[in-house]
């Protein structure tokens, strides 16, 4: 073999490689949403916007990973079940909780729409989940809320649960 054929084949390796790496070090993360909101309304519609998971034995300050920054309004009455939200490639590891960030809700009733404010635009819930290579793990994001006695301001809860762990 001449020099040429060597870098050649080292050459192909490597572009293998990259091109394999991500398939191998990233697995895919699906959620759901379901809700479970009891309000006395028509619709209460809220904007769910980025969604991230944390890295376990990471700071709260630090390891968080960004799975999706979408921004999808969903109507938190009439919601039984959203099959899927969102999909996203995490990187391979260990997670501790899941974190999702709200914005705009609109309380509708008997045809008024108004808008409320939220007590937090950002929730947080720990559940443990492990993503692997070049699977999907399915998560489960359950809403609840209920407005702030004589105000207008929406309280929200948020519950996760793994498939694989209610399986």
């Amino acid at each position: 073999m001449n020099s040429k054929q060597v870098a050649g084949g080292i050459s192909l390796i490597v572009l293998l490689a990259i091109l394999a790496y991500p398939a191998l070090s990233t697995g895919t993360v699906a959620v759901s949403l379901r809700s479970l909101v009891n309000v006395t309304a028509d619709h209460v519609y809220v904007t769910v916007r980025d969604v991230w998971a944390h890295q376990n034995g990471q700071s709260q300050s630090q390891g968080w990973k960004l799975l999706t920054n979408i921004s999808r309004t969903v109507d938190l009455v009439s919601l039984r079940n959203v099959p899927l939200l969102i999909s996203g490639q995490m990187p391979v590891g260990s997670y501790d909780s899941i974190r999702a960030d709200f914005a705009n809700v609109t309380l509708v009733s008997r045809g008024t729409s108004t808008a409320m404010q939220l007590d937090s635009g950002r929730l947080s819930y720990n559940v443990d989940f492990r993503v692997q290579a070049g699977k999907s793990l399915p998560l489960t994001m359950t809403l609840g809320g209920q407005i702030l006695q004589g105000q207008k301001v929406f309280s929200m809860t948020l519950n996760v649960v793994s498939s694989v762990e209610s399986s």
